[in-house]
C-alpha cells in the first residue's frame, strides 16, 4: 500500500483517526458536528439499516462492519463527497486499496439523541413518528454554470428584528409596511423605517405564504391548519380550505390570486408534514399539487398533481401563466392560463443553482425567486445510490443534521426566464432566504431561521 497511497495512514490503526478526521471536514454535508470518530458516523447513519442490507448485497453482509465497507466500496463517487480530501490528494484505486485493509475498524454504535428542529418551521419532534421514507431512485440534472444578468457588489443588508423567528415571507401592504409570520404562529405588521413590530393575528399553527387581496384582507398559507383569510385591521380569521380533490392539504405552501380573484395554493406535499419536510426532498416521490379556487366554484380544483415539493407561486404582469416552484426538483413549472397553450404544462426554468422557495412578482414584472440552500453534492448523490442510505439517513434524530450553510442568494428574470438579477453573499450573516419582495427600489428578504427581516437596496441596472 505504500506504493499507492503516499502520505496516506499505512495501518488501520492508523486509517480510523484519519477518516475521522476526514468526517470533521464534511460534516457541514451530512450531519451537524457531533461525530467524535468514524464509527459513530458509519453507527449513525448505517446502524439500523440491517433490513436494507439485502437489497444492496444480496444478504451478502454478515454484520454493520462488512455491510458499511461493501457499501463504501461500491460508492463510487459518492466516497469522494464524503471524503474530499481523499479524492484530491490520493490517486485513483485509493479506495480499493483501502478498505480491504480496513475491516478490523471498530464501529460503535452511537446513542441517538432527541432534540428540537433545526428547521425554522417549529415543533420538536420524535424520530420514531417520522413517516416512514420510501425512497424513489433519480439522478438530478447537472449544476449550472454561472447565471446571466447583473452580479453587481451589493451593500450588507440592514436588519429589522421581530422578535420571532422565521419571518418565511414577506408582502407589503398598500401603506408600504411589511407582513410576515413566524414560527410561534402570529402575523406581524412591521414598519420599514422605524422598525416597530405590530401583531396583528395568531393563527396558532405555522404561517408560511401570503398574499395581500385587492379589500385588503390577507391571505395565508399555514402549514398545519390550510390556507386561511386574516383581517389585519381586527386579527379576525377564517378557514377558506382545508383539503382538495378529496385529500386534505398535507402542506400549505404559498398562495398567489389573479385580479379576477382567482386563488392557487400550493400543497407542497401529501407524505410529509411541515414537521418532516427534509423526507420529501429525499424521497422524492413527487405529491405536491397546485390548487385552483374559481370565484363562486362549489369545490377547488387541482390543477397539477406530482411535483416535486410544490413551493413558492407566481404570476407574470399579463397573468398568462402561473408558474411553481419545484424546490425537490430544482426547477420551476409553468402552467399556462390564456392562449392557445391555456391548461397546458411545460417548464419555466430548470436546473437551477439551488432549490428555489418562495417567488414574488416585482413592481416591474421581474419574478424573484429566492433560494433556501444552493444545491448540495452529498443530497445529489445521495438520490442516485440504493435506498438503503437515504433511508439510514432518515432516521437520525433531527438534532444531528445539518444547520443551513451562511449563504445567501436571489435571483430575478422576466416572464421569458431571461436573468436580470443575480444577488449573492457567500458569506452572508444573514443565510436561508425564503423570500425576496421587491418595493420602492429595495429587496426585502425572508429566512426560515432568521429573527428579522433583511433590507436590501437594490443595486440600479
Amino acid at each position: 500500500m505504500a506504493g499507492d497511497l503516499g502520505e496516506a495512514p499505512q495501518l488501520p490503526g492508523e486509517l480510523g483517526p484519519f477518516v475521522g478526521s476526514e468526517v470533521g471536514a464534511a460534516a457541514s454535508l451530512v450531519l451537524a458536528p457531533v461525530v467524535a470518530e468514524p464509527g459513530e458516523l458509519v453507527g449513525a447513519l448505517l446502524g439500523e439499516a440491517d433490513e436494507d442490507a439485502a437489497f444492496v448485497l444480496g444478504g451478502a453482509a454478515a454484520s454493520h462492519d462488512a455491510l458499511v465497507l461493501q457499501l463504501l466500496e461500491h460508492a463510487g463517487g459518492g466516497a469522494e463527497a464524503l471524503f474530499p480530501r481523499l479524492a484530491r490528494d490520493w490517486p485513483p484505486g485509493t479506495w480499493r486499496a483501502i478498505w480491504p485493509e480496513a475491516r478490523r475498524l471498530p464501529l460503535r454504535r452511537p446513542t441517538l439523541r432527541r432534540g428540537a428542529s433545526p428547521s425554522g418551521y417549529g415543533g420538536v419532534m420524535a424520530s420514531m413518528s417520522k413517516p416512514e421514507l420510501r425512497p424513489v431512485a433519480w439522478r438530478p440534472p447537472p449544476r449550472p454554470g454561472p447565471a446571466g444578468g447583473d452580479r453587481v457588489p451589493v451593500s450588507a443588508p440592514r436588519l429589522l428584528p421581530l422578535g420571532g423567528t422565521g419571518p418565511e415571507h414577506v408582502v407589503v401592504d398598500t401603506a408600504g409596511r411589511l407582513l410576515t409570520g413566524v414560527a410561534d404562529g402570529r402575523i406581524l405588521r412591521v414598519d420599514p423605517e422605524t422598525g416597530e413590530v405590530t401583531t396583528v393575528a395568531d393563527t396558532g399553527g405555522r404561517p408560511l405564504g401570503l398574499q395581500l387581496q385587492p379589500d385588503g384582507r390577507l391571505l395565508v398559507c399555514d402549514a398545519r391548519a390550510g390556507l386561511l383569510r386574516v383581517v389585519p385591521e381586527t386579527g379576525e380569521t377564517e378557514v377558506l380550505l382545508r383539503s382538495a380533490g378529496g385529500e386534505p392539504l398535507g402542506f400549505c405552501s404559498n398562495v398567489v390570486v389573479t385580479r379576477d380573484g382567482t386563488i392557487y395554493v400550493s400543497d407542497a406535499s401529501r407524505r410529509f408534514g411541515i414537521d418532516h419536510w427534509l423526507g420529501d426532498l429525499l424521497e422524492h416521490s413527487g405529491t405536491g399539487r397546485l390548487i385552483r379556487i374559481a370565484p363562486g366554484a362549489v369545490e377547488p380544483e387541482v390543477v397539477l398533481d406530482g411535483l416535486y415539493f410544490a413551493n413558492g407561486l407566481a404570476l407574470p404582469a399579463d397573468e398568462s401563466f402561473v408558474t411553481v416552484a419545484e424546490t425537490g426538483a430544482y426547477r420551476l413549472t409553468r402552467l399556462w392560463l390564456t392562449g392557445p397553450r391555456a391548461g397546458h404544462r411545460d417548464t419555466f426554468l430548470e436546473d437551477l443553482p439551488g432549490f428555489p422557495d418562495n417567488l414574488t412578482t416585482g413592481p416591474g414584472g421581474l419574478i424573484w425567486i429566492a433560494y433556501a440552500a444552493p444545491r448540495d453534492p452529498l443530497m445529489d448523490w445521495l438520490h442516485r445510490t440504493p435506498p438503503v442510505l437515504r433511508r439510514a439517513l432518515w432516521k437520525l434524530p433531527e438534532s444531528m443534521r445539518p444547520g443551513p450553510r451562511r449563504t445567501l442568494r436571489v435571483t430575478a428574470v422576466d416572464s421569458a426566464g431571461r436573468t436580470a438579477h443575480d444577488l449573492r453573499w457567500p458569506r452572508a450573516r444573514y443565510r436561508t432566504a425564503t423570500s425576496a419582495c421587491e418595493h420602492g427600489g429595495r429587496l426585502y428578504l425572508g429566512s426560515l431561521v432568521e429573527d428579522a427581516i433583511a433590507v436590501l437596496e437594490l443595486p440600479e441596472r
